[in-house]
């Protein structure tokens, strides 16, 4: 198994790409924490995760609050003992019309999960786990 003995972080693990390498991930040996705003669909991966015989655990966590990011990599690092991967997946689009139709708080909401959303997981992270 090519992710025996391995931490992994899925954000936006609940479905979808995020579902698809957090299944794959567990079927490679790795532990997972699926980190998500959709509940009911994560835990429902978190489920399948458990299925296959490996560690996992869900944490409700919106990417674009430091407060929370913080807080979702403590309770990794306290339930895991590290993290060795770090899937940045979680992503939103702008509602299906057109950008001259989207206001300017569904872009900024769009760029805080898709762009600072990565860059908070990133940081944070690295303050637990140099590199």
């Amino acid at each position: 198994m090519l992710l025996s003995n391995r931490v992994a972080i899925v954000t936006g693990g609940a479905r979808g790409i995020g579902r698809g390498i957090a299944l794959r991930f567990a079927e490679e040996g790795s532990s997972l924490a699926i980190v998500d705003v959709l509940v009911k669909e994560a835990r429902q991966t978190a489920n399948e995760i458990s299925k296959k015989g490996r560690e996992e655990v869900f944490i409700e966590c919106d990417v674009s609050n430091s407060g929370q990011v913080k807080d979702m990599v403590s309770q990794v690092i306290t339930k895991f003992g590290k993290v060795d991967i770090l899937v940045n997946n979680a992503g939103i689009g702008p509602l299906p019309k057109s950008i001259t139709d989207i206001s300017e708080e569904d872009w900024d909401r769009v760029l805080a999960v898709n762009l600072k959303g990565v860059f908070l997981c990133f940081c944070v992270l690295r303050q637990w786990c140099p590199i």
